[in-house]
């Protein structure tokens, strides 16, 4: 949970260039960033970091370890025993007979959950465990948590969908949360007074980059949220949706699904960023480069999302297959780490050709936003120089949301990669949802990305907001009074 790896990893994945010398093989140096020396004074990364091909952390000079004071563990129990994993615990697998005949959105338990040790911000907190659906319309059990903080303003609750990013429900934000995640996004929006649901939106399969799940567990879980308003003593008027990366997929699909899926879920706004329009084209983008990892994480979750494993699994090498399995037992850092620089086609007999197998074309391509219109508003950030996410991609959405009606803002930020994206632009989110959970603004229209682009008058973040920021996530420990964060 506590891992370095994570921190070390961060100062080499914020440098936009680094992901193209990874790819043509032209790796001379190690990148930096700033002044920041590493964890502890530890190098940016181990001198073996290239002598091992960019491959192995296993191989890597052990570092330290973080010292946590013992009790900021005390959440876990008057025992101070370690939360029991998903895979043990009852609540995230209960009886099929308990929910395959409910309605989409309904609960099936509801518990309280102590974080306020993690988040000091917090009043209270509650995991709700709901029934939807996968991506091919099969019942599911999902879970989110609602966190509610001392100075909720009685009014307005964010849907932040979490980058979980993995294959491993051990990854999920409701277990990670409990064993100890301080994620600064959070620790922002519990500060504005407002509270939070945050799904773990890729199911109890860890269905990774499968938007038709993660939007529909995102929207059931606001249902869920509505239906358990008056056993958790919660009250609200205004919902509003975020996510980056991984949790831009949830976001967007959510939007674009809500008309006809969930038509009684009302929305006020949303936001995304680090988007990821189109998953076919992230999977070409990020292949052997520093984030191949996602790609063989989201090649395992659409099999495992659409049912097709099987067909996966069938089209790997024999001696390969137990390297690639790798991926559904660890959280993203790790799988960036152990596969950075390969090529996913080296572990399929079909080489390139295995993302024809019909089964798995039919569910890469059909991974894509756009397919719909939103109806609500929303606030887009995407870094122009984003190594997962291509922009172009970012643009045509926009342009097709412009053309559409939807009321867009969109910040587009010059030289700025997908990592960095995630720390410059959130001060803006938090702007955004500030100005639309006032009940005077009014959205502004779009006709293209350019006039989108220009619609952003959102104040950009002050240099001491950013350095907070900055150092909130790359584990400084400080800005925002954020101590002891246990996040990376």
């Amino acid at each position: 949970m506590l891992n370095p790896f994570r921190l070390l990893a961060l100062t080499f994945f914020a440098d936009p260039s680094f992901d193209q010398q990874v790819k043509d093989g032209s790796v001379t140096s190690l990148p930096s960033i700033g002044n920041i020396p590493g964890i502890f004074g530890q190098p940016q990364l181990p001198a073996n970091f290239i002598s091992e091909g960019l491959s192995n952390p296993g191989t890597w000079p052990s570092l330290p370890s973080f010292n946590i004071p013992p009790s900021i563990f005390s959440w876990v129990g008057d025992n101070h025993q370690y939360p029991q994993t998903p895979a043990k615990d009852p609540f995230y697998d209960p009886p099929r007979s308990t929910y395959e005949n409910l309605n989409n959105g309904d609960v099936i338990a509801i518990r309280p959950v102590g974080l306020d040790a993690v988040f000091p911000e917090l009043s209270r907190a509650y995991q709700i465990s709901y029934r939807s659906e996968s991506a091919t319309g099969n019942a599911t059990v999902d879970v989110t948590t609602v966190m509610i903080p001392k100075n909720y303003d009685g009014k307005h609750v964010v849907s932040w969908q979490d980058w979980e990013d993995s294959n491993n429900l051990k990854c999920a934000p409701s277990y990670l949360f409990e064993a100890g995640l301080r994620d600064p996004t959070v620790d922002l929006m519990l500060l504005q007074g407002w509270a939070l649901n945050v799904p773990d939106h890729e199911g109890l399969s860890s269905a990774f980059a499968v938007g038709y799940k993660s939007g529909k567990a995102t929207l059931d879980s606001i249902r869920a949220l509505k239906n358990a308003a008056s056993q958790i003593n919660l009250s609200y008027e205004d919902v509003g949706l975020y996510g980056y990366s991984g949790g831009s997929i949830a976001t967007g699909f959510a939007i674009e699904l809500q008309p006809t899926y969930a038509p009684d879920v009302q929305i006020k706004a949303a936001s995304m960023g680090g988007v990821v329009a189109s998953l076919n084209t992230t999977f070409y983008t990020i292949n052997k480069g520093i984030f191949a990892g996602f790609a063989f994480g989201g090649l395992y979750g659409l099999a495992t999302g659409y049912g097709v494993y099987d067909i996966l699994e069938e089209n790997l090498k024999a001696d390969s297959r137990a390297r690639a399995n790798e991926v559904l037992d660890h959280c993203f850092t790790w799988d960036l780490l152990n596969y950075i620089g390969e090529n996913v086609f080296d572990y399929t007999t079909l080489g390139a050709q295995a993302v024809n197998v019909p089964a798995i074309q039919y569910a890469l391509e059909r991974e894509h936003m756009g397919f719909a219109v939103p109806k609500v508003p929303i606030f887009i950030h995407q870094g122009a120089s984003d190594e997962i996410a291509p922009v172009g991609k970012v643009d045509d959405l926009v342009d097709f949301y412009c053309q559409n009606g939807v009321h867009v803002i969109y910040e587009r930020d010059n030289g700025v990669g997908h990592i960095l994206e995630m720390v410059v632009g959130v001060a803006n989110v938090i702007q955004y949802f500030q100005k639309v959970f006032n009940d005077d603004y009014v959205p502004p229209s779009c006709s293209n990305y350019q006039q989108a682009i220009s619609n952003d008058h959102l104040d950009q973040a002050s240099p001491d907001n950013k350095q907070a920021l900055d150092r909130a996530i790359l584990g400084d420990y400080s800005g925002y009074g954020l101590q002891n964060v246990a996040a990376f």
